[in-house]
Order: C-alpha cells, then structure tokens, then sequence
C-alpha cells in the first residue's frame, strides 16, 4: 500500500539524459561491501567462539563467561561494524572517503543501531520461550511486536517536528538513549507487564531514530551525489543483520548450554551496549549550523 501510495502520488521529474558508464563498477562494489560484512562478521564470530572454548576448557565460572565473552561478543559487533563500514568507503566512494568522515561515522551511527534493534526483534520468541517461560509465547510475540509497532509509527510522526525544533543529532542521540532504555526493561522483566513496558520504549526510540537518521544523513552527503552516498549507506545497512544475529545467535546457544534462557539476556545486554555505542559514533559527526532550508541540524 505504502509503495502504491508512493508511485501515485510522488511527482519526480525524469531523467534528461542517459547516466553516462557502465554497471559493472557498482556491482563490483555491491559484491566487494557485501564479502567485507560477511568476513568481518566471521572473524569476530570466531574470536567470541575461541575465548568462549579457551574459558569453558579451563573451568571458568558462569559468572566470569558472561563478562568476558559478552565483551567480547560486544567488541566483536562493534568491531565488524567499525571495519566493515570503514572499509566498505573506501570500496564505495573512494579516496572522498577521507573528506567524508561525519558521513562515514553517520552510517556507523545507524548499523549500530539497526543491529541492535533489528536483532531484538529475531530474538523476542525465543526471548519469550525461554527466559518468561511463556506458554503461548507465539501468541505474546505478535502482542509485543504490535505495541512495539504502534509507538513506533507515533514516535516517527512526532519525531520530524521535534528535529526541527532540537536539532537531528541531538534527536537520534535521545533516540539510542530511549532504545536502551527500553532494553533495560526486558532484562529485569519476569512478566510481560515490563516487558510490554520495555517494548513501547523501545518502540518510540526506534520511531524517532527511523524519522530522524536518514533526515541526518541527506544533510551530510554533497547534493551532487546524494544518490550514490545515500544508496552505500542503504547496502552497508544490510549488513546490520548479518552482525547482530551472525554473532549473536551462536552466542546465545553458547550461555544458553550454561543455563536455559541465559543466552537470550546476554545478547540483549549485548544490543543495549550497541545502542549506546551508535551514540558515542554520533559525537564524531560534524554537521552544518544549519542544513538545507534553514532547519537545525
């Protein structure tokens, strides 16, 4: 509905003229982002797999697995993030790559995110199974993911209004700061009155970054290539879900052979720990005073 909506009532003018070059170069690019995710996300799934062993073959105790594999884990999210993005540039646009820092943090920024939020959501049955012990968890999920659902769509409505009133980075900073709280609750949740709590915090955090990020971003790229820009960071985003559930799931079953249902709040801490994290990656954005048309950013 939304696409049909989309084609009848958006007016664009057409092209004048044929775009000059070949596809080869892009697809090229399209194949070389997509190997960099996957062989970042694997090496760090491999790390977390050998410190995971090497703690477990020396008997170490549930308490000291948790700490140092779930850092580990956290680092190795991030980590295929930082290198995959980074990498990813320079693949994508080039040597202009090193005068596009902000815009490079920026697509840092949202894979952190996205990740965490994306992986969440995978993760909420399974969640709901075996750490609430709910025996109609199916049932609860789709509860869940329709609150979640509709303060999300509120918080996105509302959310352009108030970027322009306090500024883009500002907003998508408060957006990661709400999203981990929401996290928060599912952790200490034991019924699904919190949970359901947790989930519409969580819900208008991502509604307000889902509003406000892409706004963001259209204010970092140059204008004669925002096509180009904004398209690599709509591929790099794809490797969002390759990180957090690539990684995240064999750590799961990992503590979750330690103790039933453990694995899943891990991972969750895990994600809330992104969260924070696409925060410390907005702070290396440089935006202008003010962007296109006069609006804070």
């Amino acid at each position: 509905i939304t696409m049909l909506m989309t084609v009848l009532g958006v007016r664009e003018e057409p092209l004048r003229q044929k775009p000059e070059g070949s596809l080869r170069e892009p697809i090229l690019r399209i194949v070389l982002l997509t190997i960099i995710f996957v062989v970042a996300t694997r090496v760090g799934l491999w790390l977390v797999n050998n410190s995971a062993t090497f703690l477990a073959g020396r008997g170490a105790t549930v308490a000291t697995q948790v700490a140092v594999v779930g850092l580990a884990g956290l680092a190795a999210m991030a980590g295929s993030i930082f290198v995959g993005v980074y990498l990813g540039a320079q693949v994508g646009i080039g040597r202009d790559a090193r005068q596009q820092r902000s815009f490079v943090w920026w697509v840092i920024n949202r894979l952190l995110f996205l990740a965490a939020v994306g992986s969440i959501q995978g993760f909420a049955l399974y969640y709901l199974r075996d750490v609430l012990l709910l025996p109609d968890a199916e049932r609860w999920t789709g509860i869940l993911l329709a609150v979640v659902a509709v303060f999300l769509v509120a918080s996105a409505l509302g959310g352009g209004y108030l970027a322009d009133r306090v500024g883009r980075r500002r907003l998508v900073m408060l957006s990661a700061l709400v999203a981990a709280a929401g996290t928060l609750f599912l952790l200490v949740a034991r019924d699904m009155t919190l949970v359901l709590v947790g989930g519409s915090i969580l819900g208008a955090g991502a509604g307000a970054f889902m509003a406000t990020n892409w706004a963001l971003g259209t204010d970092l790229v140059p204008p004669q290539e925002a096509g180009r820009y904004l398209g690599i960071s709509n591929l790099a985003g794809a490797g969002a879900g390759i990180v957090g559930a690539g990684i995240g799931g064999p750590m799961a079953d990992f503590f979750n052979r330690l103790e039933p249902g453990l694995g899943y709040l891990v991972i969750f801490a895990i994600y809330g720990g992104l969260f924070l994290m696409s925060v410390l990656a907005l702070t290396r954005v440089k935006v202008p005073a003010l962007a296109p048309g006069g609006r804070p950013a």
